[in-house]
Parts: structure tokens; C-alpha cells; sequence
């Protein structure tokens, strides 16, 4: 058993599950018992998102110094600490030093996530080079896994026993696992591939100059941007249009988190099998698309103003078409600058780690203010079907600035031939594919081929949930339990 991958998807499920178990029941205790307003109680469960980018970027540019499992551990003490403070959060009578505590504890909450999110991101850059793709989408999964268990597991022991019980028994449980880690987390997960001390340094602005990289973190903060969009608005619409109790509106957040674990291994091996990363998420965005002017439903489509039945298979959509638009970000930045940065390869990857946080980050501050916003404005329907016209705008630049159309026409093209050839062997179906694929450039090919092979080496894993992607879903239920 491959045991690395293994304690970073429990470190990922765990970190997930202790950071959003609070989400139930702490905003309600805050307003009810506290005299905490609702607004800043939005501010509040918002303010991790501001340290989850901060930290990401200062983090993915000493990493390599100062050794990827330290990064991580110390993301789980501090995770750790701010869990059991906020368990004594109960304790604190005074208003003023309640939320000074609670804004310095989500802070700290912040760091912990961008620590473990950024360390474990680049372990798996580093440990599986060959197959990353499959490696992020088990990452991701788990994300999405603890996203989803986190608010239903704390929101049971809140109900049976006490306020701060949620925060010690996870924080104990955390702190079990860690004796675990350092004995199977070697330390070849700190090497440093570099190959030349005297190399130059590679910067984010560097990465970022190359059109593919800069447009592979616009994507993720674009997945974060409809992911979270719907956190200050979507439950007061179940609560008033439809009458929802919190414990409903909670499940229909889950919603997505369940069809991306259950329908991701059924269909994204389908896609990664013959499409290319840029054609993947121009077709998980184009899905997305469809889902926002369901969830509305849409008023500029003609859709009945309510329809409970339509943002239901709205949220199933949307957890099925993030798998298209997450797992391929990461390896589409390590193919663009493929031949690269050979003596700067440990650097880059935790740059990538950095950038791919940073971005998600961003998404999830803009998505809920910009959400609520809009439907102070314009109302929930036309909301969703603006998010959903940006995000065809945005496929549309995508293609032409990073060469989508040639990308998708070389797919369908590689597609169609797999399919006249899949009554014979599988090794001559991929020799006539590449053979017609070498009308492109010979650097087309290369990533063709490279992605074709690492795509079939990791189809079967290759799902995943909405990491980043429902990372505040807490900000939700700090407007559902107002």
C-alpha cells in the first residue's frame, strides 16, 4: 500500500472536516448567545479565506527552504490550536473580546488550511511526477469528503453534547494521526531537484508570464468564483422561497459534494481518456455554465421563477462538471513550461502548489461578495445567469488566447479515431491517433502524447471533489442559521 498518498488524503479529509465542522453551529451560538450581528458573524467565518491567500503565496515561496513536511505538521499544530480555542470560545462572555478572539482564531484557521493545502500539493508534485493528475484527484476528493463530513459530524455532537466537544474530539483525533505521518511521510518528500545552487530563482511573475500558467490560475479562481457564489445567497432562497429548514438547506449543500464523489469515477476516466487538459476544463466550464442557468433557474432562458426540482439537478451538475475543471489545472501548468526550469523543477512545482491556492483563494473572497451583490440588484435568478454568461465569455478568451479551438478540433479528431479503432488493439488504436496528430507542431505532439499516456495511467482515480471548491461552505450556514 502506497502509504504517502494514503496519510495525505487523511491529513486532507481531516483538515477539511476540523476547519469546516464549525459551520453548523457556531454562527447561531455567536448571534444568539453573544449578541454577535449577522453581519460580522459573515465577516468572520469570511476573514479565512483573506489569510488562505496570503499564506499560500508566502508559503509556496520558502517551501523548498524550510522542508515540505515541516510546512505541514506545523499547518496541522496551528489547525489544531485554533480548533481547541475555539472550543473555549463558549467560555468568553464580553462581546468585543469574543469576536477579537473568534476573528484571530479564523485567521489562524486560514494559515493552518494554506499550510497543509500548499505542503500537500507539492509532495504529490514532487513523489508522483508521472501520474500527478490521479494523485490531485484522490487530493481532491478528499477535500470534497471532508468539506462534507466536517458540518454533518459536528453538527451531531453539538446536538447531543456540548459546544466545544465538536473542536477537542477532532483536535484529538488530528493529533493521533501525526505519529502515523512522520513515520510513512520520508524525507524524500523535502528533496530539492534543483540540479544547480547557483540556478536563477523562478517567481510567480515569472510563471506567470507564460499565457497557459497565468490562465490556469484565472480558471481555478473562476471554479471558485461559481463554487462559492452561491454561499451568502442560496440559503435564504431554500429558507424563503421554499420554506427549508437549516438542517435542509444543509443537506442541499452537500448535494454537490456527494454527486462529485459518487459520478466523478464513473465519468471523468471517460473524458481524461481522450481529451487534453485544455479541452477538459473548456468542457467542464461549458458544463458549469449549463448549471448556473439551471440553478436560477434562468431568467433570461424562460425558466419558471422557482423550481425546486431544477437547482436540485443544478447542484448535481455542478459537482460533476468541477471534476473537468480542477484536476487538469496543476498538470496543464507543469506541461505548459515542459523542457523548462530543468534545474529548478522542486521550485516550480511548489510555485504551482502556491499559485493553484492563491488563485482558489481569491475566488472564494470575490464569488460571495459579489454574489450578494448581485442579488441585492438584480434578485437570485438574473444573479446566476450573469456568473453563467461570464463564464461563457471566459471560455471563449481561454480558447482563443490559449488555443482552445485547435485544442478541442485535435481531441475530437484523436476521439473519433479511437472510436473506428476500438474493435482492435488498444496499442495500434493510440499509434493511429498519434499518427494524425502529427499534422500539429512537433512541441502539440509532445503534450498530446504526454498527456494521453498520463491520462491513461491514471483514469481510474482520476475524480474529485471540490476542494478549494467548497472550502467556505461555512459561510453558508452563517446565513442559513441567522
Amino acid at each position: 500500500m502506497d502509504w504517502v498518498i494514503f496519510w495525505l488524503i487523511i491529513v486532507n479529509i481531516m483538515s477539511q472536516s476540523s476547519f469546516s465542522l464549525m459551520a453548523p453551529f457556531y454562527p447561531s451560538m455567536a448571534k444568539d448567545e453573544k449578541g454577535v450581528g449577522s453581519t460580522v458573524v459573515g465577516i468572520l467565518m469570511a476573514s479565512l479565506s483573506v489569510s488562505f491567500v496570503i499564506t499560500s503565496c508566502i508559503i509556496g515561496m520558502v517551501i523548498s527552504k524550510i522542508g515540505r513536511r515541516l510546512v505541514l505538521y506545523s499547518g496541522i499544530f496551528i489547525g489544531v490550536g485554533s480548533m481547541v480555542g475555539f472550543g473555549f470560545m463558549i467560555w468568553i462572555n464580553n462581546t468585543v473580546l469574543f469576536i477579537i478572539l473568534s476573528f484571530a482564531l479564523r485567521l489562524l484557521t486560514g494559515v493552518a488550511s494554506a499550510m497543509i493545502c500548499v505542503a500537500a500539493y507539492a509532495m504529490v508534485s514532487i513523489k508522483y511526477s508521472e501520474n500527478v493528475q490521479s494523485k490531485i484527484a484522490l487530493l481532491e476528493a478528499a477535500n470534497g469528503a471532508g468539506l462534507f463530513i466536517g458540518p454533518i459530524f459536528g453538527g451531531l455532537v453539538y446536538q447531543y453534547t456540548h459546544f466545544c466537544v465538536p473542536f477537542f474530539t477532532f483536535s484529538g483525533l488530528f493529533l493521533v494521526c501525526v505519529p502515523f505521518m512522520m513515520k510513512s511521510l520520508g524525507p524524500e518528500l523535502d528533496r530539492d531537484d534543483n540540479t544547480h545552487n547557483d540556478a536563477p530563482k523562478v517567481g510567480y511573475f515569472k510563471l506567470l508570464k507564460n499565457k497557459r500558467v497565468l490562465f490556469a490560475g484565472i480558471n481555478q479562481f473562476w471554479n471558485m468564483i461559481v463554487f462559492c457564489s452561491g454561499q451568502p445567497i442560496f440559503g435564504p432562497r431554500l429558507q424563503d422561497k421554499y420554506h427549508f429548514s437549516a438542517f435542509a438547506v444543509g443537506a442541499m449543500f452537500a448535494v454537490p459534494c456527494i454527486a462529485y464523489i459518487i459520478g466523478g469515477p464513473v465519468l471523468l476516466p471517460l473524458i481524461t481518456k481522450k481529451f487534453e487538459p485544455r479541452t477538459t476544463k473548456i468542457v467542464g466550464f461549458f458544463i458549469l455554465a449549463i448549471c448556473c442557468f439551471i440553478i436560477g433557474p434562468s431568467k433570461i432562458l424562460g425558466f419558471p421563477d422557482t423550481s425546486i426540482a431544477m437547482m436540485s439537478i443544478g447542484l448535481v451538475i455542478l459537482g460533476l462538471g468541477a471534476a473537468f475543471t480542477i484536476i487538469p489545472i496543476i498538470p496543464e501548468m507543469l506541461d505548459a513550461v515542459e523542457g523548462q526550469f530543468l534545474d529548478s523543477r522542486s521550485e516550480v512545482s511548489d510555485k504551482f502548489s502556491g499559485i493553484f491556492n492563491m488563485a482558489g483563494g481569491f475566488g472564494q473572497i470575490c464569488g460571495p461578495s459579489t454574489a450578494g451583490l448581485l442579488n441585492d440588484k438584480v434578485g437570485f435568478n438574473m444573479t446566476f445567469d450573469i456568473i453563467a454568461l461570464l463564464l461563457l465569455a471566459h471560455v471563449l478568451i481561454y480558447m482563443i488566447v490559449c488555443d482552445g479551438f485547435r485544442s478541442v478540433s485535435r481531441s475530437m479528431k484523436a476521439t473519433c479515431m479511437r472510436c473506428r479503432k476500438s474493435s482492435g488493439d488498444v496499442r495500434s488504436s493510440t499509434s493511429t491517433s498519434r499518427k494524425l496528430l502529427e499534422e500539429t507542431t512537433d512541441e502539440d505532439e509532445e503534450s498530446i502524447t504526454k498527456n494521453e499516456e498520463s491520462y491513461d495511467a491514471g483514469a481510474n482515480a482520476s475524480y474529485a471533489s471540490t476542494d478549494a471548491s467548497f472550502q467556505n461552505n461555512d459561510n453558508a450556514y452563517a446565513i442559513n442559521t441567522d
